[in-house]
């Protein structure tokens, strides 16, 4: 049917049936359907936050205004242009001093892309092009201030860097958006640092073998007569 067809048979539709009813039908309906889900969540669940997570996960409420035969029912374009945003404010944070709500933001861009990514995606077995959709960027953010910075306390920096570890372990495919392998290895090693090596105790002194008695039977071995001993054997 055309435009004008289209409008007319939706207008009759919405005049002689009860908003109740249409609205539960839409309801049930977006539970099953993420492209009306989330044309519903643009439209009415947009809110303002001061949460990490709620924030990053309101830059992925874009779906695609004209699905047509897309694999995809996000708009991913829109999606990195939000991220993009999201990241500006984590960095400014962190010039203030605020470093753990910069280190929060920075984790959720991470885990909350790699997850949206792959359940927008879920056949998709070759890595995406052209883009990380911030991941980098906020890769770089969380070396900055948890592996290489020293703002933040060793050991809450170790907290949070083993909490983070943790969270990724679901992640399959770690390299797909920012080198995610390199930074849990450098992260590992703040965590648990190598212990450094024993001091060379025995550096510039000759040492002295200890004999069991056995030993000493055994092997002919002369025991070690202290001073004392040697003076008393000296008056006989």
């Amino acid at each position: 049917m055309n435009a004008r067809e289209f409008t007319s048979r939706l207008e009759r539709i919405f005049r002689e049936n009860s908003p109740e009813e249409i609205c539960r039908y839409i309801h049930t309906y977006a539970l099953t359907n993420p492209f009306l889900g989330y044309v519903i969540m643009d439209r009415f669940g947009r809110f303002e936050t001061n949460d990490a997570r709620s924030r990053v996960l309101q830059c992925f409420v874009s779906p695609l205004t004209n699905p047509g035969f897309h694999i995809s029912a996000l708009d991913w374009e829109q999606i990195d242009r939000n991220l993009g945003e999201v990241m500006a404010y984590a960095r400014a944070q962190q010039s203030q001093g605020n470093d753990l709500q910069a280190v929060a933001i920075a984790r959720y861009v991470i885990l909350v892309t790699y997850q949206e990514y792959r359940d927008d995606h879920p056949s998709q077995k070759a890595q995406p092009e052209h883009t990380d959709y911030h991941t980098g960027e906020a890769l770089q953010l969380l070396r900055d201030i948890l592996i290489e910075g020293t703002t933040l306390p060793l050991a809450q920096r170790q907290e949070i860097l083993l909490d983070f570890v943790g969270e990724t372990s679901r992640i399959q495919r770690k390299n797909w958006f920012c080198p995610l392998t390199e930074f849990l290895k450098d992260a590992r090693a703040v965590i648990k640092p190598r212990p450094a090596p024993p001091p060379d105790v025995g550096l510039g002194h000759r040492k002295v073998p200890i004999h069991t008695p056995s030993e000493i039977v055994n092997q002919n071995v002369k025991p070690i007569r202290h001073t004392h001993e040697r003076d008393a054997s000296a008056i006989h």
